[in-house]
């Protein structure tokens, strides 16, 4: 994925309207991401430039907790409300219920493997995710404990299947640290490289 294909939008609940957009600079894809049998599926974008938080504006905490089966969570995105159907332009908010991970698996095993670092949830036939909520937010008391990978399209009933923001909180920690690894290095070489020119200019 080319990052100049991307931005990231803030501070609006409009799809087609409002909030600040900022440029990408790099996309982390996680190193063992299987497309076929939908396995890793995480991605971390990184923003040309510091985000401005305030009050309409905030960063999410991310949920390091295990989920237990009957959890009250909490999906929003701007995906599909039938299939096939246009995107709402008003963000779409939703309230379902978590399952366990046997119940999940026994729900899909006719179609698609549910690994132990998903996490399901489900509410009744006619709501759940669909087109154009993938990558969107699983929320528990405002903690983001899921990230939307895949399911049946679209609320015929069966559980989504989300990432588990849980089993992967040390590799989100390693690819913040990397990169601001890379950035220390980025400032130093070029702060080397500057004064190098420096001198060689007043040898001049």
């Amino acid at each position: 994925m080319k990052p100049e294909y991307f931005k990231a939008v803030v501070g609006t609940n409009q799809l087609r309207a409002g909030g600040k957009a900022y440029d990408i600079r790099k996309i982390v894809v996680h190193e063992e991401y299987d497309d076929y049998i939908i396995k890793n599926d995480i991605a971390i974008l990184f923003t040309e430039d510091e985000m401005d938080f305030g009050s309409i504006v905030d960063a999410v905490e991310l949920n390091d907790e295990p989920v237990e089966k009957g959890e009250e969570l909490v999906l929003t995105g701007w995906g599909t409300t039938s299939y096939p159907g246009r995107l709402p332009n008003d963000l779409m908010q939703l309230e379902l219920r978590s399952i366990t991970y046997e119940e999940c698996k026994e729900a899909h095993k006719s179609v698609n493997a549910v690994f132990e670092t998903q996490i399901c949830a489900l509410t009744k036939a006619g709501e759940g995710a669909c087109h154009g909520d993938s990558g969107g937010p699983l929320v528990r008391e405002g903690r983001q404990i899921g990230i939307v990978s895949w399911g049946i399209p679209c609320a015929r009933g069966k559980p989504d299947v989300y990432t588990k923001v849980e089993a992967y909180m040390r590799w989100i920690e390693k690819t913040l640290y990397d990169d601001d690894m890379d950035h220390v290095r980025y400032i130093h070489e070029h702060r080397h490289e500057h004064k190098q020119t420096r001198r060689q200019t007043n040898r001049h």
